[in-house]
């Protein structure tokens, strides 16, 4: 199956660890002595406490506050290899286990998809939805034009921009804290200063003439979570934004970008992985993680003694528990079950 050519969330996730698959630290083994028990149980009312403080907490604020979520919502699968001219799967493919509920991996170059579950079942996309935010407001706003951050956006749930009432700020730099921090005001005060009905038309006119016909907007931000798409949706939006809009994967790679009083900073823990080309993450307590992101990876053809050749691949995660995991279990996937062979005739 090919796509065809048209065809982080309010608060910004703290970057994690980056862990190979399946390697878990186990807890430390305690042997306490009679004289200890006193001091474990103290501690452990201590530990009680907290936890209950924390849960309150969390009950001031459910809808954005981040949750850890356990790899308990993982599944373990043989996964759906999609027909295509390049990509070939080895003989016995090695199960998956992913906790996204849906997926789709596909070559950002030819469009062909590799992998895919549940790709046309649509879910909420969280701050993903600031990519096409971004090519909307490319496409309608000069980039030199001096936006005013309202006090609607100014109010806007998330504090990622650091921007003020009525400051003053170029819609060319606007772009770095929406991308680098996942700025919710950020993305209103370019729909806002523009005109917010207007601009919310034109997202969703864009995402239909795309293809995108599974996707809905609601905000610019993806606070909403009626801000929804599909991992095949996405893909379209992903091979568009590689073909026509790289600038923008650009700005996704910067660590810190700084002018006048403002400096923002890049969390994104797939910065710290050699071959990530960019994307957008995302998060809401409805969404759970998503992520729209390029990775460069190595395959060999069929034959054990073929060069390995690196092809650009875009990968959609929807409704994940674990992103970093589960793109790490994709992509070491692909690099060990799917075949490239790059002379086939087309």
């Amino acid at each position: 199956m090919q796509l065809g050519p048209h065809d982080d969330y309010g608060q910004t996730i703290p970057p994690k660890k980056r862990r190979s698959l399946g390697s878990f630290v186990p807890a430390k083994l305690h042997t306490f002595s009679s004289a200890l028990i006193l001091i474990a149980l103290v501690s452990f009312s201590g530990n009680l406490a907290f936890a209950y403080m924390s849960f309150v907490k969390q009950g001031l604020d459910p809808e954005i506050i981040p949750q850890q979520l356990g790899s308990d919502d993982a599944e373990s699968h043989v996964p759906v290899i999609s027909p295509s001219v390049h990509f070939k799967s080895i003989e016995k493919p090695a199960a998956l286990t992913l906790t996204a509920q849906s997926y789709l991996v596909a070559d950002a170059e030819t469009g062909e998809i590799i992998l895919e579950k549940d790709a046309d079942k649509p879910y909420p996309m969280a701050s993903v939805s600031k990519l096409l935010t971004a090519i909307v407001a490319r496409e309608q706003i000069d980039s030199r034009h001096i936006a005013t951050v309202s006090k609607n956006s100014y109010n806007t749930y998330g504090s990622e921009g650091d921007l003020s009432s009525g400051e003053k700020i170029l819609v060319s730099d606007l772009y770095y804290p929406l991308l680098i921090e996942s700025s919710n005001d950020a993305a209103e005060v370019l729909a806002d200063d523009f005109g917010r009905e207007k601009f919310m038309t034109l997202i969703n006119q864009k995402a239909a003439a795309l293809g995108m016909y599974s996707t809905s907007y609601e905000d610019p931000s993806g606070l909403s979570p009626l801000n929804v798409s599909t991992s095949h949706d996405l893909a379209m939006l992903g091979l568009h934004i590689y073909a026509e809009y790289p600038e923008l994967l650009d700005i996704t790679r910067i660590k810190e970008y700084s002018i006048y009083s403002h400096a923002w900073a890049n969390s994104n823990v797939f910065l710290t992985y050699p071959n990530f080309l960019g994307g957008k993450n995302g998060f809401t307590n409805e969404a759970r993680r998503s992520t729209l992101s390029f990775f460069k990876v190595f395959l060999r053809g069929s034959d054990e003694n073929s060069k390995a050749e690196s092809r650009p691949l875009l990968i959609v995660l929807l409704r994940s528990s674990d992103r970093d995991k589960d793109v790490s279990a994709l992509l070491s996937f692909v690099t060990r079950n799917i075949r490239y062979e790059s002379d086939i005739s087309e």
